[in-house]
């Protein structure tokens, strides 16, 4: 399938490097080589804001859902959250480890955070760690809430993948069926199931209740580096990797969440990321100069 251009470009004086698109579908945000995070809102393209995250290493970064927050963490253990409107910081922290994967849960009033040890869940009212879970020794390599926040998901460094209660941090289910480590991770829109992948090209469905393996997808082009289950359920986007090339473009695939057929895929343009959006759009950031063009995907 080939996919046709949207109008919408964003433009940046510093070649971008990685672009979020909130799921309200009202913002973007990319980060660039001069070390800013400009965010604009859509689909005008305004420039909303630009700010100067200061030559950060980033270990981990997220968008909120309604594109208001963004996080930022570096090696150097430091969190910072801004008002992505306004600019001004809204939390800074310093950690006493840096984290490997940031998910801000789907109301956006919670944000999880794995690390090398474990994960840990911030309350974004009060800024206060509300849960802290120390039990994953391998890292968090990829952490998300399911959709009504009841639960966690995280995909960790020993080829493992684990659910909890969100409230508790209890271990609901464990599930082992990976060679190599998954990188990855969403729930199914009901939260009855866990999709996860990484370096084992492929997609397994989990059930979320046992941790058994529900089925599993055909060989992807390329290791899943990040993957989206969109608004409806009925399909996955999933952004692959060339693990012996990291510089090289890979496209991103998406797939029927019945059947598991690839419905789509990115010609080999340089996407710097995407997201769908909450009236069903699939949106791609493609390479375009020092800019990016957004692409509708789906």
């Amino acid at each position: 399938m080939i996919f046709l251009a949207c109008a919408l470009a964003l433009s940046a004086s510093s070649p971008l490097t990685t672009v979020f698109i909130a799921s309200s579908g009202k913002v973007a945000a990319g980060m660039s080589q001069d070390h800013k995070l400009r965010v604009w809102t859509m689909p005008d393209n305004r420039l909303l804001s630009t700010i100067d995250v200061g030559g950060r290493q980033v270990s981990a970064s997220a968008l909120s859902n309604d594109g208001r927050t963004f996080v930022l963490a570096d090696y150097n253990n430091d969190l910072t959250m801004w008002n992505t409107t306004t600019g001004d910081v809204a939390l800074q922290q310093h950690l006493e480890h840096y984290p490997l994967s940031a998910a801000f849960s789907r109301d956006d009033r919670f944000l999880a955070l794995g690390f090398g040890w474990g994960s840990r869940v911030i309350d974004l009212a009060s800024h206060k760690t509300v849960l802290t879970m120390n039990d994953s020794q391998a890292g968090v390599m990829s952490i998300a809430f399911s959709r009504d926040g009841s639960r966690i998901a995280t995909a960790e460094g020993n080829a493992s993948v684990r659910v909890r209660e969100a409230k508790s941090g209890a271990v609901i289910a464990q599930n082992q069926d990976f060679l190599l480590e998954p990188l990855a991770i969403d729930f199914s829109v009901d939260g009855k199931q866990v999709i996860a992948g990484g370096a084992d090209s492929v997609l397994v469905f989990i059930d979320a209740a046992t941790g058994k393996t529900i089925r599993r997808s055909s060989k992807l082009p390329n290791a899943v580096f990040d993957l989206r289950v969109s608004q409806d359920g009925r399909e996955i986007a999933v952004l692959t990797l060339d693990a012996n090339n990291l510089p090289a473009p890979s496209p991103i695939v998406v797939l029927d969440t019945a059947s598991l057929q690839e419905t789509a895929r990115t010609s080999t343009d340089e996407m710097l990321g995407g997201g769908w959006t909450a009236d069903g759009h699939l949106i791609g950031a493609k390479r375009a100069g020092s800019g990016v063009q957004l692409v509708t995907l789906r």
